[in-house]
């Protein structure tokens, strides 16, 4: 019977330690979801599982807003033939690291 339980208990610590170092690289996805059946509009969001705070802050980019791809806010990220276009509709981004996308 003591034999039993001490398999017992070495499969089970053994079982909890694969979870425990199994875990957080199975945690570790970023997560989207999207809403398309909405009569209003499409709406997507996303999660960034991070290790670390990559202190995020909300930018509102109102519609008409002129953007330059090239540019990552005031640095040219892009030179040669970078996509430039103005928005037709609004968005609302988080940017990461104090790094926003650029507009013109």
């Amino acid at each position: 019977m003591k034999q039993m339980f001490a398999t017992a208990t070495a499969a089970g610590l053994l079982l909890t330690a694969i979870t425990i170092t199994a875990a957080p690289d199975i945690a570790a996805a970023c997560t989207r979801v999207l809403w398309n059946t909405n009569k209003l509009a499409v709406v997507s969001g996303r999660t960034m599982d991070w290790p670390e705070s990559t202190e995020p802050t909300l930018t509102v980019f109102p519609r008409g807003s002129a953007r330059d791809g090239g540019r990552v806010g005031s640095d040219e990220v892009v030179k040669e033939n970078p996509a430039k276009w103005t928005a037709k509709y609004g968005s609302i981004v988080t940017t990461v690291y104090g790094i926003a996308p650029s507009t013109d």
